[in-house]
């Protein structure tokens, strides 16, 4: 097992962050806790240690010291660093010395395992490529940059001087942010997504012209500039090479570094303009987003739509898409508009969908995945996923709404397994039976009973088995055929899950007796 260590002089962030890793991770890693970087350090030299995660403030030697200490001594193990919100500085220190990332106190458990799984990442790829010398998925500059776009408790003297030594060499008085996207590279490795990025700066930027460049953590490339030249400079590339994919989205004029993240939202912004156009304009700046954005939302469309979604009523649903998102009606009216309609129509589904969001992963990715529009290549495509997740929801609703005030059908469905339970029986069948939307089924289902519907119907087939065994002369592989399992190796499982003993063993059992 790969061993961790976790260094904080706090017992109960030590004990939290062992829970953490090991209710994911138990089988495979070992815990090594310290509370201090002197007990640490003793540690790393006398055990092989696969990553550490060390707090910034502690007596005797903190994290800042004890990760000079491994500089010092040429000892490189993968480090993750915990902070409070007033240790900015000391974050931004510890990135300096080789700290692998920064997350914010209190921890949240899903940022910590994205992190371990980005060294897993990291590790994998170094184990692949061992000849060569492999490059770090964030580098300390974009890690930089991504801490000032994320963390919403720096204060504007925090940014200004962060951002005066990430942007030397451009003027703050008058300066650009362009966001450069690429579909395909979302899809491969961040290394190798960075070194195409490098790659790509050399090819674009001449070396007169003052930039900053770093990767967010939606790995996009920014790039910012003061000379306006750049701009042409990148949509000239953008145009010259358009089998390579690439589009842009330019912010407004920045005039001080604590625009800097409403520069990012509206470069952003026109990123996403690009794909509404069949032009494919492929580089548009936040000015061209304003002339579009004039029309507010047709609230009273979306109000009608939503009213719709959950009565069946298909042809009246497909027709406010089409009044509210026919391609015609988002180019007049441009992406402000789209992003609107989305968002309001989406909150509106998450809230009569909550109970089954939280127990249908499929449909939870879907209304995430459908309210970026950079998760498809053009406007048709979004347009024809978001027609189907409505008309899928619609149905969802209404068979919900539906069940609310006949709840027989789950009497039925029992009556039918319980007549039909040697047969090739599934939920899928056993929901149509009873005409109620398969993923609705499921839940209600397992409310009613207890149990899901594959372990209730293995448990009924099971009981039928010992039934069988009991008071008639038949072969093993007999019972397991009566009771609907055509695989008598699957049905000896199934049998001893639920009572202990195999059927042969339980057979010989009732002969004993």
């Amino acid at each position: 097992m790969k061993k961790v260590l976790i260094v904080d002089d706090e017992k109960f962030i030590r004990n939290g962050l062992e829970s953490i890793i090991k209710r994911k991770y138990e089988d495979k890693y070992e815990t090594i806790l310290c509370s201090n970087g002197i007990d640490a350090l003793d540690k790393v030299k006398n055990n092989e240690i696969f990553f550490v995660i060390t707090d910034i403030r502690m007596p005797d030697c903190d994290g800042i010291e004890f990760l000079k200490k491994l500089n010092n001594e040429e000892i490189k193990i993968p480090t993750l660093i915990l902070s409070g919100y007033d240790d900015f500085n000391y974050a931004v220190e510890a990135l300096r010395y080789g700290a692998k990332d920064y997350l914010l106190k209190p921890i949240k458990k899903n940022e910590l395992y994205e992190c371990i799984e980005k060294i897993e990442k990291e590790y994998d790829l170094a184990m692949e490529n061992s000849n060569k010398e492999s490059i770090e998925l964030i580098n300390e500059v974009s890690n930089r940059f991504n801490i000032i776009l994320l963390n919403e408790r720096l204060n504007d003297e925090a940014i200004k001087e962060e951002l005066a030594k990430l942007c030397q060499g451009i003027d703050e008085s008058s300066y650009y942010l362009a966001v450069l996207f690429k579909k395909d590279l979302m899809m491969i490795p961040e290394t190798e997504r960075n070194e195409k990025y490098d790659e790509l700066l050399k090819a674009i930027i001449r070396q007169e012209e003052k930039v900053s460049a770093f990767v967010d953590n939606q790995g996009n490339l920014n790039i910012i500039y003061s000379d306006i030249n750049a701009i042409a400079d990148i949509k000239n590339w953008i145009n010259e090479n358009k089998k390579y994919g690439y589009c842009c989205g330019v912010s407004n004029n920045l005039i001080d570094f604590n625009q800097f993240r409403f520069g990012y939202k509206n470069a952003i912004l026109a990123l996403k303009s690009n794909l509404i156009y069949k032009e494919n304009r492929r580089l548009t700046t936040y000015e061209y987003v304003l002339e579009k954005s004039k029309t507010i939302v047709q609230n009273e469309l979306v109000e009608k739509l939503i009213n719709l979604i959950g009565t069946k009523r298909r042809d009246k649903i497909v027709e406010f898409l089409q009044l509210i998102y026919a391609e015609e009606v988002v180019r007049e009216h441009g992406i402000v508009y789209l992003e609107r309609s989305n968002e309001k129509l989406l909150e509106n589904m998450k809230s009569y969908l909550d109970q089954q969001i939280s127990s249908n992963l499929e449909l939870k990715h879907k209304l995430e995945f459908i309210s970026n529009i950079l998760n498809f290549s053009n406007y048709r495509e979004f347009y024809y996923e978001l027609k189907e997740l409505v008309l899928y929801v619609d149905e969802l609703l209404f068979e919900m709404r539906r069940a609310l005030c006949d709840k027989s059908f789950i009497g039925k469905a029992i009556e039918y397994i319980n007549d039909n339970y040697s047969k090739n029986l599934s939920l899928t069948v056993v929901s149509n039976v009873v005409s109620v939307n398969y993923s609705y089924f499921s839940q209600v289902f397992k409310e009613h009973t207890g149990e899901n519907f594959i372990n209730y119907l293995r448990n009924i087939r099971v009981k039928k088995a010992q039934e069988l065994l009991r008071e008639q002369e038949l072969k093993v592989y007999e019972v397991a055929e009566a009771v609907g399992y055509s695989d008598s190796k699957q049905f000896t499982k199934a049998f001893k899950s639920v009572t202990g003993i195999t059927p042969q063993e339980f057979k010989e059992k009732q002969f004993i007796n």
